[in-house]
């Protein structure tokens, strides 16, 4: 039984609607690229964002679309990180590599990505604060109606700014990149004058025009926001509103955090590939890690005793930070062929197959935490209810037999994910002398993945069905 205290402490975390996470997601966003190099990932800046608009989104129809592009964007920029990632650990390492092939698959990159920004980011900015201004419209509020002296609409004012800074913020990371085309046609003899040699110069250029936009966009953001945040009557007015049409929809809440999070832990099962080019590794475990800690992350307090898959996922995360330290150490200094007569070649040699190994297991004793995890979560929120004559009794049975089926799905899972990691360390023991062990690992871990998906996907179906027989009952 809880105290007054206690109920008291419940509603007031409950009628957090996390805002404030949307600045920093905002600084990760609006970083400046140089040369297609992004320090700090935009996929990360856009997850911070959503996280902010979860609980609006459900009051707002126009937070609601502007939601769905920022989560379209997770993906688009993941996909630029990764083709970052390939650009500058292992192509740029390719030994008679021509002077131009990096050059102008930074222009190539660049320009793709510039496109889905516009595309996407754009609409979504202005969808956000034409959001907020029908939520301020429909709560009373006054701060971002009347600000200064003359009265100014914060809310069309930043639709304004922020279309204008993604406009720029997409093109100028570009601009100087088409100078490596210049250098081709100076090659050809077409042009009198190579401007690539001054790229650096261009490049320092668009980022002083980013930077100035940048802080001018992000001191107006968090204007906004603390002005936003600060009109008690409106957040109030908003707070009850949530409490009282969205809270007690807790099935829809936990079949939407359902919905995000199965898909970072797809992805998170996928990763545990151990993908290597030219002695380069592709995919580190610690992405595996983080994308599976996220997954969980979003279904919040829906699966409980998580600590130790957390510890999991934080020790797999360090092993692939050390791996990917001592790998870069060692292809600096060494090849596999020096391992052979070379006493300190053969040292790291084994120091990285033996962590190649653990992350494998590693990885499959995560999955293993998480998928008891799901048991647990089945048990509680998984069963079957029936009306008429001895409904409880036949409700009971038909529960267990439901609930046996999706155990029977997590142990086949389980095995699945081992199997895989036995692949995949035999793989990186063996993978001198058999180099064709990736085709049983790829397979294995492309099986797994799929059984996984499976199962996830038939608890979320299970959890619609279940939920629309609840409401039909209700209505009944």
């Amino acid at each position: 039984m809880l105290t007054g205290r206690e109920v008291a402490m419940e509603q007031t975390k409950r009628t957090k609607l996390g805002l404030g996470w949307i600045i920093p997601g905002a600084i990760m966003l609006a970083n400046p690229v140089v040369a297609f190099y992004d320090i700090l990932p935009d996929c990360i800046g856009y997850l911070l964002v959503c996280v902010s608009l979860f609980r609006l989104a459900d009051l707002n129809s126009s937070i609601a679309d502007a939601l769905k592009r920022f989560r379209t964007m997770i993906w688009l920029s993941l996909g630029g990180f990764l083709m970052q990632y390939y650009i500058y650990n292992v192509l740029a390492k390719e030994p008679g590599l021509n002077p131009q092939e990096i050059p102008t698959m930074v222009l190539l990159c660049s320009l793709v990505m510039a496109v889905p920004q516009i595309y996407f980011a754009l609409p979504a900015w202005r969808d956000l604060f034409g959001g907020f201004w029908q939520l301020a419209e429909r709560h009373g509020g006054q701060a971002v109606f009347h600000y200064g002296k003359r009265n100014n609409n914060l809310c069309e004012r930043m639709r304004r700014a922020s279309g204008i800074f993604v406009v720029f913020s997409a093109l100028l990371p570009v601009l100087p990149e088409f100078s490596v085309l210049t250098t081709i046609e100076y090659e050809f003899e077409k042009l009198p004058f190579d401007w690539y040699q001054f790229i650096w110069l261009f490049r320092v250029s668009s980022v002083m025009v980013l930077t100035v936009l940048f802080l001018v966009w992000i001191v107006r953001l968090i204007r906004f926001v603390f002005l936003f945040v600060r009109d008690s009557v409106m957040m109030e007015s908003i707070k009850e509103r949530y409490e009282r049409d969205i809270l007690p929809q807790g099935d829809m809440l936990s079949l939407r955090r359902l919905r995000f999070g199965i898909v970072f832990l797809i992805i998170g099962a996928l990763l545990t590939l151990n993908a290597c080019i030219e002695e380069k590794i592709l995919i580190p475990n610690v992405l595996c890690a983080l994308f599976a800690c996220i997954g969980v992350l979003i279904f919040g307090a829906d699966l409980q005793n998580r600590k130790p898959f957390f510890l999991t996922c934080g020790t797999l995360g360090f092993l692939s930070i050390s791996e990917l330290v001592l790998n870069n150490y060692y292809t600096a200094y060494y090849s596999y062929e020096a391992s052979g007569w070379d006493t300190s070649a053969y040292r790291l040699f084994l120091g990285l197959r033996a962590m190649q190994v653990a992350q494998a297991f590693l990885a499959a004793g995560m999955f293993w935490l998480l998928l008891n995890l799901f048991t647990e979560f089945i048990k509680e929120r998984v069963f079957e209810k029936y009306e008429g004559a001895d409904a409880e009794a036949i409700s009971a049975r038909a529960t267990e037999r439901v609930q046996k089926a999706f155990e029977r799905k997590i142990l086949v899972c389980k095995i699945l994910f081992f199997v895989s990691a036995a692949a995949i360390a035999a793989e990186s023991i063996f993978q001198v002398d058999y180099p064709w062990l990736w085709w049983i690992s790829v397979p294995m871990v492309i099986a797994s993945t799929i059984s996984f998906a499976t199962f996830l996907y038939a608890l979320l179906d299970h959890l619609v069905w279940q939920s629309n027989a609840k409401n039909a009952h209700k209505n009944d």
